[in-house]
């Protein structure tokens, strides 16, 4: 809408006669749109249309004022140049300045402008794609595709043929868009030092490479090696390269999509995949899928194995300890019946206390399971069961670690004055969870206050309003 409106002022700008060429106030909606379009207000000055002096006027010699142009030419307003959908009749020294400023400008010039080399040098510099709006003779000028080329390597597939099968010209397209290959004579996309080139900017572009370079392990090993998914486009015996293979899989795991059958059976293949990412597992053979020495050693190599196995294998303490002793995370994942482990719960809590979430019910209630949490985090007291949110020590010590455990302890211990002293010295916040009495408890709130300023506005309000508060 911006670009549509902007084109319609622009058009506006060279529609006027000298008569109307007025400039106005500024306009705050366009001058927001882009700063280097001057705006003026409407003018509507149709073809043919009278001027103040009563005469009609002709539109041959109506005034373009060529800073107003280069202005609307700058902000791509490209119907700018038409009038009447016929081309502007510029001089050439204007029509340089147009396509120095927008290069696909060329195609609203006149015909003459299109065939001037000069003009189209200047054009396809700026933009390698105004070489499409050249004369016919123009664009097989060698030079002038180079210079097009180097600036946008699919104009390559504006060329004739014999420029196509130029090795320089493709070359130069090449280097600045690989994908420029595709439009290259037969014998080029064969070439193998020519896509080799290729692939060191854009490794996919293997794609588009014949089958007999698709099947060249070096020039494979040359994608691969940048990106491991260039092994999509392998031939299918290098596909069962291991080497190969496992290249792509020191990249991402999921490389082990591509192998062959007998390479999603290969042992050490599978592991250094399910290493480098968990997801490769549904990519392992049945086989290995099956194998519980393979599961346990993946595990132990990237817990988050776990995530991808049957229900069947997370009931397996062995293999559960595994995912833990790297992650208490695991703890989430593991079979109900696990989480009733004590030792396996130990484990967790040893890495955070917060692991005691997934502990069972009957082990929030161990006091020393809980007590190992709290001296972790104090915010462990949340998963403690109620009788033990209710134990005074506890609750001190959990506080002591975090003040906002006090959120946590039972109701009687938070109406417990040291309590909830305890809490507020050490995050004055907490004074919004202490119950209305112990807000309006003086000591309390200045307490409170001292460590947190804005915890004023949970106080009593006759405190509000204390002076020394």
């Amino acid at each position: 809408a911006a670009v549509s409106e902007l084109e319609a002022i622009a058009a506006g700008l060279l529609q006027r006669p000298p008569s109307c060429r007025l400039p106005m106030a500024h306009n705050d909606k366009v001058e927001g749109m882009t700063a280097q379009l001057s705006c003026w207000s409407d003018c509507s000055t149709s073809v043919g249309a009278t001027s103040s002096t009563g005469s009609s006027t002709d539109w041959k010699d109506v005034y373009v004022d060529s800073a107003e142009l280069l202005v609307a030419v700058r902000a791509n307003c490209a119907r700018a140049l038409y009038r009447q959908g016929r081309p502007l009749h510029l001089d050439r020294d204007v029509a340089f300045e147009v396509v120095r400023c927008n290069g696909l400008s060329l195609q609203h010039l006149r015909k003459e402008l299109r065939a001037d080399r000069d003009v189209v040098l200047e054009a396809v510099r700026q933009q390698g794609a105004a070489l499409a709006h050249a004369a016919l003779h123009l664009r097989v000028d060698r030079s002038l595709m180079l210079e097009a080329v180097a600036n946008n390597g699919l104009v390559l597939h504006l060329a004739p043929p014999e420029l196509r099968a130029d090795r320089a010209v493709v070359l130069a397209a090449v280097r600045q868009n690989p994908l420029a290959l595709q439009y290259a004579a037969e014998e080029l996309r064969c070439d193998r030092e020519m896509v080799i080139e290729e692939l060191k900017h854009d490794p996919t572009s293997l794609q588009y490479a014949p089958a007999e370079l698709r099947d060249d392990r070096e020039v494979v090993f040359q994608a691969v090696s940048r990106d491991w998914q260039a092994l999509r486009y392998a031939s299918g015996r290098l596909q069962e390269d291991r080497e190969l293979l496992m290249e792509g899989i020191r990249q991402d795991g999921l490389a082990l999509y591509f192998a062959g059958a007998a390479l999603q059976q290969d042992y050490e293949l599978a592991l250094a995949a399910t290493e480098r990412n968990e997801a490769a597992f549904v990519y392992v053979s049945e086989a290995l899928a099956a194998d519980r020495d393979f599961i346990l050693e993946a595990v132990r190599r990237n817990w988050r194995v776990l995530l991808r196995l049957d229900e069947d294998w997370l009931g397996d303490r062995e293999i559960a300890a595994a995912a833990v002793a790297q992650d208490w995370h695991a703890m989430r994942h593991v079979d109900r019946e696990l989480r009733e482990d004590r030792d396996l719960l130990l484990a967790a809590i040893a890495q955070d206390g917060q692991a005691l979430r997934y502990a069972s019910r009957s082990l929030r209630q161990d006091h020393e399971l809980v007590l190992k949490a709290l001296r972790q985090t104090g915010l462990a007291l949340k998963s403690a069961s109620g009788k033990l949110r209710g134990d005074r020590d506890l609750v001190l010590l959990a506080i002591g670690m975090d003040g906002k455990a006090y959120r946590h302890a039972s109701k009687g211990l938070r109406s417990d004055r040291q309590v909830a002293l305890a809490a507020v010295r050490t995050d004055g916040a907490m004074l919004e969870f202490a119950p209305h009495g112990l807000r309006a408890d003086r000591e309390v709130v200045l307490e409170a206050v001292s460590q947190h300023g804005p915890a004023l506005r949970f106080a009593a309000p006759h405190l509000r309003s204390d002076a020394a508060i």
